[in-house]
């Protein structure tokens, strides 16, 4: 069966044959490179999870001093609250990116 783009689609999604499959690697490599992009994704979301804690948390606590905060200290801080996100992620603390890892890894 033919597609759009002129290119061979195979099954009920009318993927591109062999669209899952990199050229060349074998099956059992492209199932480990598949395995590592997922685990890789589930830690960055949960990165996502701990900076949008840590932010929160950072809101709780008031501005202090007679000036208050200068723009780019709020910056700074976000993007230190960003590389303790990835630190946290990365240490498998709260297990979220892995149980999400493991409950994706099933259905594929």
């Amino acid at each position: 069966m033919w597609g759009v783009a002129g290119l061979p689609v195979t099954g009920i999604t009318g993927a591109p044959a062999g669209a899952g499959e990199k050229i060349g690697v074998p099956a059992d490599k492209n199932r480990e490179l598949e395995d590592k992009r997922l685990r890789e994704a589930c830690q960055q979301l949960e990165g996502v999870f701990w900076h949008l804690l840590l932010r929160s948390m950072r809101k709780t606590i008031p501005d202090g001093g007679f000036l208050g905060q200068s723009s780019e200290e709020r910056i700074y801080r976000d993007l230190l609250d960003e590389q303790y996100a990835m630190l946290l992620a990365g240490q498998d603390k709260a297990g979220i990116g892995r149980i999400l890892y493991e409950q994706l890894r099933r259905r594929g």
